[in-house]
């Protein structure tokens, strides 16, 4: 597990009137950069052998193979993404995240985005802008003890994680806009709904610091847009 050095700011900018955050209330709340997630480089495919083309006894006579993690992955090997942790304000809504090197590239690209997702071009869409479905949504429930329900917990808010490839961030950068849209009936549970909607639920930028002597490289997070309340 690498370092990690978490600076939580806000930075006010301007942004389009159709891009902004309607208010405080609507921004994700304490994000956090967790950690590296290590990865399993199993490639290859199974293949399908009929029982009865075995010979007899191959299962008593075949040796046991103990497999150990080191014999597949290398001690330098690179994490596989990194978990990004916080507070969605409103657990009944969908979020995507919008993966860029820089605020004015989704400024740019977003509009021509929706664009194309609205005419039928997903595809074309994809090549404008990278979205990411990698992010999950706990919600809170209600307390029980002893098999008996003992309060309710109303809260809107629920808990996020989220996982940005290091392929992603390779290629794509280390801009990350949260955004959001009400599911509607019929909508696929991968799929966009209706369209998102224009308001920007957060702003994090992740950066690479360079490794020191013999080391590995540090992963750091700026807060762009959230609400930091700790």
């Amino acid at each position: 597990m690498s370092r990690l050095m978490h600076i939580a700011a806000i930075c006010v900018f301007v942004f389009p009137a159709a891009l902004e955050a309607q208010g405080v209330e609507d921004l994700i709340i304490n994000p956090k950069l967790k950690g590296t997630l290590g990865a399993l480089p199993f490639y290859g495919e199974g293949k399908i052998v009929r029982s009865d083309t075995m010979p007899p006894g191959w299962r008593e006579n075949r040796p046991r193979k103990v497999y150990k993690m080191s014999d597949y992955i290398p001690p330098d090997a690179p994490p596989h993404g990194l978990l990004i942790t916080g507070i969605v304000p409103d657990a009944a809504r969908r979020y995507v995240v919008a993966i860029t090197k820089d605020e004015e590239e989704f400024r740019r690209a977003f509009p021509e985005y929706k664009r194309l997702v609205a005419e039928g071009k997903r595809q074309e869409a994809g090549g404008i802008l990278c979205i990411s479905t990698r992010i999950a949504v706990s919600e809170k429930v209600e307390g029980f003890w002893g098999g008996k329900k003992t309060r309710d917990i109303p809260e809107k808010v629920g808990s996020f994680f989220y996982e940005l490839l290091m392929i992603e961030f390779k290629n794509r950068g280390g801009c990350l806009t949260f955004l959001s849209y009400d599911p509607k009936p019929g909508d696929d549970i991968v799929d966009f709904g209706n369209g998102l909607d224009d308001t920007i639920r957060g702003i994090l930028m992740i950066e690479e610091q360079p490794a020191l002597e013999g080391g590995k490289p540090e992963y750091t997070m700026r807060i762009i847009k959230a609400m930091v309340t700790e």
